[in-house]
């Protein structure tokens, strides 16, 4: 039988790969130019691919970079103390939409505008950090899709593998950034993220201690602690700082024979052990439908933020050996990509 998510993927695929002559009879003609700002806290990897892949897609909705949307990036350069600035820039220039690849990014537009509409992607929370109202009803001019919400949280699920891999491991680290643990307000979510990590992780026999490395400095620290914690498995969660130093994070792993379970499939393709998360490129296709939906006239505060709907398990085998570990099959069915 076909499970209810793979029904689902199946049939957002079918909304998205929609042929030329189907467009041509099924979606209104752009009569009118508009301009997209987006926003991102580093030029690297992720945003590069998210520029192209949502301008791709908009371009299938008739919205052709250079002709109908002309698109006005802005980066911060790996620094996020130029995010309000660069988002007032943005509000400035009076944009149709603006897109948000990250939840600093999200929150320095939730503190410059409510009236341009923002749409965000790979926030954990937004509806506790005071970016929305409500998953379902987000109110205001900001909605997209979450990485995290409505009970569901895949965090679980990558712990439920690492103890499948690592069945006698009971010390885990647990490496977070807090920035995207802020709020809108000004506070933060570590409190009770940390509550909550440790209360999910203990159903699964381990004990979890959570680390908050803010900048690049700071993993030194970070991994002396762990190891003198004499942790036996890691988790490591979602942020553009951890993307950036994830060659760091897995060769500190490699060395210390550390199994490690990661939120980005570039990790795993790094030698970590195993990645599962949210497919980022169908994540930001759905948000470029949602910007073209705003174009055309819809309202950000009755368009539902979408939850991870589709994801993928990412298994480095060549690291599993090296590490002498038995993967059980059950995981290994399941990965979508095997290193081998």
């Amino acid at each position: 039988m076909i499970s209810r998510q793979r029904r689902r993927h199946v049939a957002m695929l079918a909304g998205l790969m929609v042929s030329p002559l189907a467009l041509a009879q099924g979606t209104p003609k752009v009569t009118s130019s508009k301009r997209l700002g987006m926003l991102f806290i580093e030029p690297q990897l992720p945003e590069r691919v998210a520029y192209r892949t949502i301008a791709a897609q908009l371009a299938e909705s008739g919205w052709i970079e250079g002709k109908t949307l002309s698109i006005e990036p802005a980066f911060a350069e790996a620094n996020a103390s130029r995010l309000p600035h660069l988002a007032q820039d943005l509000v400035e220039k009076r944009l149709d939409v603006i897109f948000a690849d990250d939840a600093p990014s999200a929150l320095a537009l939730k503190k410059a505008t409510s009236a341009i509409p923002v749409v965000f992607y790979g926030i954990p929370y937004p509806v506790e950090a005071g970016i929305v109202a409500s998953l379902t009803h987000p109110g205001g001019n900001m909605t997209g899709v979450a990485t995290t919400g409505g009970g569901q949280d895949l965090s679980v699920k990558r712990v439920e593998i690492l103890r499948e891999m690592v069945p006698k491991a009971t010390r885990l680290a647990w490496i977070v950034t807090p920035s995207i643990l802020q709020t809108a307000s000004g506070g933060s979510l570590k409190t009770q993220f940390v509550e909550s990590v440790e209360k999910m992780t203990a159903a699964l026999g381990f004990q979890t201690r959570v680390y908050f490395p803010s900048t690049d400095e700071a993993f030194d620290e970070t991994f002396r602690e762990i190891l003198a914690a004499r942790t036996e498995a890691l988790s490591v969660g979602q942020s553009h700082l951890l993307i950036k130093n994830r060659r760091r994070i897995v060769d500190f792993a490699l060395a210390n024979r550390l199994p490690g379970t990661f939120f980005d499939h570039t990790f795993a393709d790094a030698g970590g052990l195993v990645s599962y998360g949210p497919d980022f490129a169908y994540g930001w296709r759905l948000c470029a439908r949602y910007i073209d939906r705003i174009l055309r006239g819809a309202r950000p505060a009755e368009l539902p933020v979408e939850l991870p709907s589709v994801t993928t398990l990412h298994l480095n085998l060549r690291t599993a050996n090296a590490m002498k570990l038995n993967v059980p099959g059950s995981v290994i069915t399941r990965a979508n990509h095997i290193i081998r």
